[in-house]
């Protein structure tokens, strides 16, 4: 049976990295390590839990030799074995952003971006990220980036031209979704759907709308193709009217059903629950400095849940556990290991006094 085991996860997914010393590659483990096992999550903490000094840990996340792009490459590659050799052909791709809220005034990228959790904008980084569905419980995140000062949309369109699209679904929010989004998935022969803005003009047997006066006008599912001068594209829009929201979703292959494209895009939300997971249990708001130590530190994070997940699928159906559960059980696994050693050492270097402790559990 292929291993659960973290640690040797973690090893097995950095095989491709070359590190200048065995140290290098002991630090950054143990940080990723550090990172589900300390309580909280700061570097000190993570260094007092590991045997590591703070200043080493910073050292490591803006060392310049192991780069985070090469971490990356070499945890895609093995996430890309993994789904071959178990016969897994995920087709959906989700894009999208996170907002991490920062304090100090020494932090590269801050800057005032809407939070949908504080329902507020907050002073904070932006990360963009891309997440493969596979299926239910089982998603990977793939590149995460730093969101930087300048072409919002060229951060995105790097992201999809580095994950070479072909035949792929992606799926955006309507922050995500453009013109020029729309563009390179569709010359990709990928297919793109994407929830759209009520203040988009279309154009339906030569009439223009506005999509926001089409949402009024419309009850339950309704679906029309619309051709929309900015995309200078046909394609199909969907208007979901249900209790809690209205939806307008656009979709590239306008041979799809509007059911099928309300399934699609339901993906999208394991993004969320990504980002829900990363954040509550691995640290993600861990605050660091600057954008090459924010992106090592997230790419750390991302090493550690595809490590969890991947041990979760060769689990057995019956000891599936959840995602903070999994995270407590390496915790005890981690000190029960600790704990082994120490008794280990202890008889090696002084046998007398081990079984003098035994003696007194007889």
């Amino acid at each position: 049976m292929p291993t659960t085991n973290i640690p040797q996860l973690l090893n097995s997914m950095c095989e491709e990295v070359s590190f200048p010393r065995s140290e290098h590659k002991t630090l950054l483990l143990d940080y990723t390590k550090g990172l589900a096992i300390s309580h909280f999550k700061s570097l000190s903490s993570i260094g007092r839990k590991m045997g590591h000094s703070q200043s080493s840990l910073s050292r490591m996340l803006s060392n310049t030799r192991v780069t985070t792009e090469k971490l990356t490459s070499s945890r895609l590659n093995f996430i890309q074995n993994f789904l071959s050799n178990n016969g897994l052909e995920p087709k959906y791709i989700i894009l999208d952003e996170t907002v991490i809220e920062r304090y100090g005034s020494k932090i590269e990228n801050l800057g005032k971006y809407y939070s949908s959790t504080a329902e507020k904008v907050i002073n904070s980084i932006s990360l963009i990220s891309s997440v493969l569905y596979v299926k239910n419980g089982l998603f990977f995140p793939l590149i995460t980036k730093e969101r930087t000062k300048g072409d919002f949309t060229g951060q995105l369109i790097s992201i999809l031209e580095c994950l070479k699209l072909k035949n792929n679904i992606i799926l955006v929010d309507g922050a995500i979704m453009c013109s020029r989004i729309f563009a390179k998935v569709v010359n990709s022969a990928s297919t793109i759907i994407g929830r759209l803005r009520t203040n988009l003009k279309v154009v339906i047997d030569g009439k223009g709308f506005l999509l926001s006066k089409l949402k009024r006008k419309t009850k339950g599912v309704t679906s029309f193709i619309a051709k929309v001068p900015s995309y200078q594209a046909k394609v199909k829009i969907v208007i979901d009217n249900n209790s809690q929201e209205t939806r307008i979703i656009l979709c590239s292959d306008t041979n799809m059903t509007e059911y099928e494209i309300l399934d699609h895009y339901s993906k999208r939300e394991t993004v969320e629950e990504y980002f829900k997971q990363t954040k509550g249990l691995l640290g993600l708001k861990t605050q660091v400095y600057s954008q090459r130590s924010t992106e090592k530190h997230s790419e750390l994070v991302a090493l550690y849940f595809t490590a969890m997940m991947i041990a979760r699928y060769y689990l057995n159906v019956k000891d599936q556990v959840g995602f903070r559960e999994f995270v407590e059980q390496q915790v005890e696994l981690h000190y029960l290991d600790k704990a082994l050693f120490a008794v280990f050492s202890l008889f090696v270097h002084n046998p007398k006094a081990f079984f003098s402790s035994l003696s007194g559990f007889i």
